[in-house]
């Protein structure tokens, strides 16, 4: 006989935690790879977060859609951004202090 087992209620939302993690790597690597397009490389990964999310509610059976993942998805970039920022800000604090 078989029996629906439904999983166990999570008490932290970890699928937003994952999706704002992965967007936070992916942005800073934007950053590093295209630093004069701050705005554009912002703008296109929340574009890509978006996509995802709408391609999932369009054309897969087992997966859907969130406007909540898309969120997590801009506060990733919003953190990979504060990353590159910090990674400068120690960066030239550490070249100043060689000097």
């Amino acid at each position: 006989m078989l029996v629906e087992v439904k999983p166990a209620p999570q008490k932290w939302p970890i699928d937003k935690v994952q999706h704002a993690v992965i967007f936070a790597i992916l942005t800073y690597l934007a950053f590093k790879a295209f630093p004069k397009y701050a705005l554009r490389v912002c703008l296109g990964i929340a574009s890509y977060g978006g996509l995802i999310e709408l391609l999932q509610t369009q054309f897969t059976l087992t997966r859907n859609g969130s406007a909540f993942d898309w969120l997590a998805d801009c506060a990733g970039i919003a953190f990979g951004f504060g990353l590159l920022a910090l990674h400068q800000k120690l960066s030239k604090k550490m070249l100043n202090e060689r000097i």
